[in-house]
C-alpha cells in the first residue's frame, strides 16, 4: 500500500505498481489508453502523467 506523503517518486511508484501487477509496459499502456513510450518516459522520469484525463470530445 502506498502512503500519501511518502518520499517515493512518481516514476518509482509507476514502476512498482506495474511490476506488482506483473504487467509489461505495453500492457499497462493498454490499460491506461496511452502509448508504451509514455509509460517508458514516466518510468525513466523524463515526463509525468497528466493529473487530469483528457475529455473524449
Amino acid at each position: 500500500m502506498v502512503i500519501i506523503g511518502s518520499n517515493i517518486e512518481i516514476k518509482d511508484l509507476i514502476f512498482k505498481i506495474r511490476k506488482d501487477n506483473n504487467l509489461s509496459q505495453d500492457q499497462l499502456a493498454d490499460e491506461l489508453f496511452v502509448s508504451r513510450q509514455a509509460v517508458s518516459r514516466w518510468e525513466s522520469g523524463l515526463t509525468t502523467p497528466n493529473r487530469k484525463p483528457q475529455s473524449s470530445n
